[in-house]
């Protein structure tokens, strides 16, 4: 008998149904036309055991999960997502039909632009000393165009510095420029002749006090 056949299961409607299946050692092959089938075969499932029934318990949620996999091809990982998406919107939809949740984009390529003038002029500062400059344009001298930079974090300094529209205007593209200063370097005094030379240790007075 040709065990290829379309997924019809609207006979098994109870809890031991479900048990006996998952234990009977012959295993059918069902096959789906389509992923937007079997997506929606396991909504189905999920509502005909009303799998999220505060009444339900973990064993029978598990036992559900072992008769969805036993016929149908997906792992634990993505049976666990199908589940949680079923959980939060409430159906199941594959590719196209599918409405995929998009981020707002805060900042624009205008942002990117002011950015890349302010890190040309500024030498590309570190992210507080740039965040600083742009409240003060905002804040002191009320541009708006300043108040989005006037609030980035660290990680949106990161993602705007690698968009194109600021790389294609950036002067330097790298780290940021950190100040050196000498400090405590001891050598030998070079007086050039002149008398009264003075060499001062500034690292070393306190061990005088």
């Amino acid at each position: 008998m040709d065990m290829n056949i379309i997924m019809n299961d609207s006979h098994i409607v109870s809890m031991w149904q479900v048990e006996e299946s998952v234990k009977t050692a012959v295993v059918p092959t069902f096959s789906f036309d389509s992923h937007q089938q079997a997506h929606a075969w396991v909504s189905e499932v999920l509502d005909r055991f009303r799998y999220f029934d505060k009444q339900r318990t973990k064993k029978e949620k598990v036992l559900i999960r072992a008769y969805i996999t036993r016929y149908a091809a997906y792992s634990v990982s993505q049976l666990t997502r199908l589940v949680k998406e079923k959980k939060e919107t409430g159906t199941l939809k594959y590719g196209k039909g599918k409405k995929k949740h998009q981020f707002k984009k805060i900042y624009t390529p205008e942002d990117a632009r002011l950015l890349v003038l302010a890190d040309n002029a500024y030498r590309r500062m570190s992210e507080d000393a740039m965040r600083a400059v742009f409240r003060d344009e905002y804040a002191l001298y009320g541009k708006n165009e300043y108040e989005r930079l006037s609030k980035i974090s660290h990680g949106h300094f990161y993602r705007l510095r690698a968009t194109d529209a600021y790389k294609e205007n950036a002067l330097t593209i790298g780290r940021t420029i950190s100040v050196s200063r000498a400090i405590g370097i001891r050598k030998k005094p070079q007086p050039d002749g002149k008398p009264g030379y003075i060499r001062a240790d500034t690292v070393h007075q306190g061990d005088l006090l």
